[in-house]
């Protein structure tokens, strides 16, 4: 469960990390 939950985390930053650096 507790991976489950890293995976999702760890996702949303690099989803935010690649807009920042697209921006």
């Amino acid at each position: 469960d507790n991976s489950t939950a890293d995976s999702g985390l760890d996702k949303k930053v690099l989803a935010e990390v690649s807009q920042c650096v697209q921006n």
